[in-house]
This record gives C-alpha cells, sequence and structure tokens, in this order.
C-alpha cells in the first residue's frame, strides 16, 4: 500500500513541477510523475493536493527561543534540560 499525493505543485528545492503526483511507498517516494498517470493501486490512499505545494524533505529548520528571567544565554538554558 502507498500513499499517492495527486495534482500537487512539487517544489526539489530548486524548481517547481506543476501538476504532479508523488507516490510514497514505505517511508520513501517511489515515484514522480504527470498527475494524469498515477492514479494509485487497490488499496492505496490517494490525497487530491489540488492548489497545494508538496516539499518533500523539507523540515521546520528554526526555532523562537525564549529565555526565562535569570538565565544570561541560551546555552545557560539549554543546558538544564540535558
Amino acid at each position: 500500500m502507498a500513499t499517492v499525493f495527486k495534482n500537487v505543485r512539487l517544489f526539489d528545492g530548486e524548481k517547481v513541477y506543476p501538476s504532479t503526483s508523488v507516490v510514497v511507498k514505505n517511508g520513501k517516494i517511489s515515484t514522480v510523475g504527470d498527475a494524469i498517470s498515477t492514479e494509485g493501486e487497490e488499496g492505496d490512499t490517494v490525497i487530491d493536493g489540488s492548489g497545494h505545494t508538496l516539499l518533500p524533505g523539507l523540515i521546520e529548520a528554526h526555532m523562537h527561543a525564549h529565555l526565562p528571567p535569570g538565565k544570561g544565554t541560551l546555552y545557560d538554558a539549554m543546558s538544564e534540560i540535558g
């Protein structure tokens, strides 16, 4: 069984591909292709991503640090966490 993201804009970090399908099997991208040619197989989960952009492999890579009163630096605050 796989998850099929249909009709998405795919951004690979450099280029945007319009109207694309991405098939994910066992947690990995197995197929990328034209949205019309990828319908999925019986038992697959098909998600219509019309109007949305898929960013495979990109993660949240920033944070907003709020130091508690009396902590001089982020390092001091983090060292208490472990």
